[in-house]
């Protein structure tokens, strides 16, 4: 884990993400949107370490 995903405290979104996923369960959309969210998040902590 890079210290990007500290200090934009991503580790606030993942706990939303798991609560929604977790109540959510059933909504084929919260599959593709977590993996989109990830993969966003990913992109945004490359750019702030290079």
């Amino acid at each position: 884990m890079h210290w990007a995903h500290v200090k934009r405290l991503y580790y606030y979104i993942r706990w939303l993400e798991c609560f929604a996923v977790l109540t959510l369960w059933w909504n084929p959309i919260i599959g593709f949107t977590r993996k989109e969210a990830r993969a966003t998040e990913e992109i945004a902590c490359e750019t702030l370490v290079i």
